[in-house]
């Protein structure tokens, strides 16, 4: 399997698992209590009254680069 797939699959067990809990989750605790970021994002692809609907391919994006290295990390921070 290639690293893009591999990656994908990753992502899209990150989204599987948080629409799980969704399912699964408490929400006496506010509207808005409990979520993540991921929730926040699966919950404004739901929203049909947005301006740009949002899909599985962009929260994906918003994951991968928040795993990724800050632009500012220098190669000797790395040692």
């Amino acid at each position: 399997m290639n690293f893009h797939k591999k990656v994908d699959e990753i992502m899209e067990d990150i989204l599987k698992e948080n629409l799980e809990n969704k399912a699964t989750r408490n929400n006496g605790i506010g509207e808005f209590g409990g979520e993540d970021l991921v929730d926040v994002l699966l919950r404004l692809m739901e929203d049909t009254k947005v301006e740009y609907p949002i899909r599985n391919d962009h929260i994906k994006a918003v994951i991968l680069v928040s795993l990724l290295p800050s632009h500012d990390l220098l190669p000797s921070d790395l040692f």
